[in-house]
């Protein structure tokens, strides 16, 4: 750049000082929009990352048309590969008094002969369930007024009584609690009531009527201490779930 260039351009700042600012500024947020834009997914990444690995989120989740019994989580439990399993209760059920609205109502995480609790729960406010009438809800859609409220159900099937899928037909409310498995605001489809869920509760395990679990959550080994949002976390656990197939079909 030539002396004479570099003059008249200080000279035309001089002149515009004002605007010259003004395009600094402009300049300066736009970049600092740029890199808060870069640095805030691999921030949350990290933050989501952190969070599953404190709440031991699982790495799959097995569902059965006919349920599990105990030997049916044993023989998951010795597959090779396998670190921790958890069988469990769930079902999509209606709240009565809110029209349409469905909840996806899940046994409370408990530690499975001597296997590491898996999707533990954050208690918000109040305390854990201590009878089979007592319920979790979830903190996205309650806070600490729902404490102390009652809810009942209805079942999804005009061919299923509610007492063969809960021993209960009413539940108190006594404390508001965060699951891993929700970390955004949508809470899933099901192919009963408005076909949209509402929200997650938690109850007691004892407080489901059904003979057989019906659903089993796995951890691997392999998968320990990954990033679970990596090819190589998803390419392992690709591998790893044509194995558990392998021995759902050998179970069959």
């Amino acid at each position: 750049m030539s002396k004479m260039l570099i003059k008249n351009t200080l000279r035309d700042v001089k002149k515009t000082k004002a605007r010259f600012i003004s395009i600094m500024l402009i300049i300066m947020l736009g970049v600092g929009f740029l890199v808060g834009i870069n640095s805030t997914a691999p921030s949350m990444y990290k933050v989501a990352e952190e969070y599953y690995d404190s709440q031991n989120l699982m790495d799959f989740r097995l569902l059965s048309t006919v349920g599990f019994n105990d030997d049916d989580v044993k023989a998951i439990k010795e597959t090779e590969g396998v670190e921790s399993v958890m069988p469990s209760y769930f079902s999509d059920l209606l709240i009565t008094g809110d029209t349409g609205s469905v909840v996806r109502v899940y046994s409370i995480p408990e530690e499975y002969e001597g296997s590491e609790k898996i999707n533990k729960l954050t208690l918000r406010t109040g305390r854990m369930p201590q009878r089979p009438d007592e319920i979790l809800v979830g903190a996205n859609k309650f806070d600490e007024e729902a404490v102390g409220t009652v809810l009942s159900f209805a079942s999804p099937e005009e061919t299923k009584e509610l007492s063969e899928i809960l021993k209960c037909n009413e539940f108190t409310v006594v404390g508001v609690v965060d699951s891993p498995m929700y970390i955004s605001f949508e809470r899933g489809s099901t192919n009963v009531g408005s076909g949209k869920i509402a929200d997650y509760m938690f109850i007691p395990a004892e407080s489901f009527a059904y003979e057989r679990y019906t659903e089993v959550y796995v951890t691997a080994s392999n998968l320990r201490g990954l990033k679970p949002y990596s090819d190589e976390y998803i390419s392992l656990r690709n591998k790893f779930q044509t194995k558990l197939e392998d021995a759902g079909t050998i179970r069959i």
